[in-house]
């Protein structure tokens, strides 16, 4: 044996160890990064009296775990869930259906996981605060908030929930982060076709989950329970293998280009709504919502790191979107509202990523929504 084949092997050796060492400090690291922001995370939600550990288990449940297949609108978080804090219906939705009143006027809210809130209890929602603020016997708050929904999934959602609620009054659309968001992994997916493109991207990691569910139910329907077992594993074994993404990167130079994408798929997508919306007698509230990147908040040094996070082209591009949105001439005739500004003067830790926020911060969200509700029951009574 050459001594030149012996050295190879000797540098081989001694790569592949440095590579492993290497592996091995990435993970312990992003382990330790990952302990450090859930204690984070935990330190905010604690301030309501939430474990934090225990609701994001219960996310994970609903979402990543065991999320429906839905042919119109992608998927819906797990049916009939009842939680330490997060409490589903028959259709998936945060909605306590023994709270709905036989006749009771309905105010529906629509958006993503912002809306559903996945960073608080029951009691955090945006649609349950404004219930408690409101106090109307005769009307009642309903979200219809879906985590990973933009507009696009919204619109079925709202025919859907047109179809199943009775005396429908108010439709409120919270919506921004997903459109940049599902555009961003729409090009990171590469399958950008004319029909995602147009109307939106799913958000493919429940998708596929949800899929994936609906697929092994059937097919676990036919088989014998053995082999069903032995599928479970494999999905589970696939899962592992399949969670890695790539980075995503936009040039400077074209970022106008992508933002001005996704305002021209918002505005349609709310031009339908708004149709429906009109068709039905139901009056419309569309609103912007605030996010890390566009508030005027005095950020922490946690919210700061949060930035750190993320691609250094968001910020640009979602200051971008968010005044081509606010600027777009149909939009504005359509009454959309400026949320950026609502977290503005909030002081200490709320943000647990860029877009969700604490139940404090919640409030606060409520209470513009709940005044500019009031604001349109008392100019429909007056017209």
């Amino acid at each position: 044996m050459s001594i030149t084949f012996i050295s190879a092997v000797i540098i081989l050796l001694a790569l592949g160890y440095f590579a492993w060492q290497l592996l091995w400090w990435i993970m312990m690291h992003q382990q330790d990064r990952d302990e450090l922001q859930n204690q984070k995370k935990d330190e905010i939600s604690k301030r309501r009296a939430v474990n934090y550990s225990i609701l994001a288990k219960e996310m994970g449940d609903i979402y990543y775990s065991k999320p429906r297949y839905h042919p119109t609108r992608w998927y819906t978080p797990a049916p009939n869930y009842n939680g330490k804090y997060v409490t589903t219906d028959r259709y998936g939705l945060r909605i306590d259906r023994k709270k709905v009143r036989s006749g009771a006027e309905k105010i529906l809210f629509f958006g993503g996981s912002t809306m559903f809130s996945t960073t608080t209890r029951d009691q955090g929602a945006i649609p349950e605060i404004i219930n408690r603020r409101l106090r109307l016997n005769k009307m009642i708050c309903l979200n219809y908030g879906i985590g990973g929904y933009s507009t696009y999934a919204e619109i079925s959602a709202f025919c859907e929930a047109l179809r199943r609620e009775t005396n429908c009054r108010i439709a409120v659309f919270y919506d921004g982060v997903n459109e940049i968001a599902m555009y961003l992994e729409m090009i990171q997916s590469r399958l950008g076709d004319d029909f995602f493109t147009h109307a939106g991207f799913p958000f493919m990691s429940v998708t596929k989950t949800a899929l994936k569910n609906y697929i092994d139910e059937d097919i676990k329907a036919r088989l014998p329970r053995s082999i069903g077992i032995v599928m479970d594993a494999l999905n589970v074994l696939a899962d592992r293998f399949s969670s890695a993404t790539a980075s995503i990167s936009l040039a400077n130079r074209d970022i106008f280009q992508h933002a001005m994408a996704i305002a021209t798929t918002y505005e349609y997508n709310i031009r339908i709504l708004h149709g429906i919306a009109d068709a039905y007698s139901v009056k419309p509230l569309f609103i912007w919502q605030p996010d890390i990147f566009t508030t005027k908040k005095r950020l922490t040094q946690w919210e700061m790191q949060i930035i750190s996070n993320y691609p250094p082209f968001m910020p640009e591009l979602t200051q971008k979107v968010k005044n081509l949105v606010i600027h777009n001439a149909t939009l504005v005739g359509y009454g959309l509202i400026d949320g950026t500004g609502w977290l503005d003067d909030l002081i200490g830790d709320h943000f647990y990523d860029y877009c969700h926020v604490s139940e404090e911060a919640n409030e606060i969200i409520a209470y513009e929504i709940e005044r500019l509700i009031r604001e349109t029951l008392i100019k429909s009574t007056v017209s």
